[in-house]
C-alpha cells in the first residue's frame, strides 16, 4: 500500500498521481485529495481517502462506483464543466 496526492484528472476520468519518473492513476479520486492505494504499475485501487478535495460531492446515484457506468459522479458541476472543456480545448 501507498500513499499518493492526486496531481489532475486524466483524460478517462481517473485521478492521476506523479511517481518518480511514472504516473499512477487512481479511479474515484480528484486533484488534491491525498488517499491511500492498492496494487502495483500505474492503475491503482483506492483504499482510503486521507484529505478531501473541496470540489468533491455526494454521487447522486447509489450504484456509483460498482456499476461502472459513471465514472465522475463524485465531482462539482463546475470542476467537471472544466475538465470537459480541456478535453475538447486541449487547454
Amino acid at each position: 500500500m501507498a500513499e499518493v496526492t492526486i496531481d489532475y484528472l486524466g483524460r478517462q476520468g481517473d485521478g492521476i498521481a506523479r511517481e518518480a519518473d511514472s504516473q499512477i492513476y487512481v479511479p474515484f479520486t480528484l486533484p488534491g485529495e491525498r488517499v491511500s492505494v492498492s496494487g502495483k504499475g500505474q492503475r491503482r485501487g483506492l483504499v482510503e481517502l486521507h484529505k478531501k478535495s473541496p470540489e468533491r460531492i455526494e454521487p447522486v446515484c447509489s450504484h456509483f462506483g460498482t456499476c461502472g457506468g459513471c465514472q465522475l459522479q463524485h465531482v462539482s458541476d463546475d470542476t467537471y464543466k472544466t475538465w470537459k472543456r480541456s478535453l475538447v480545448t486541449g487547454l
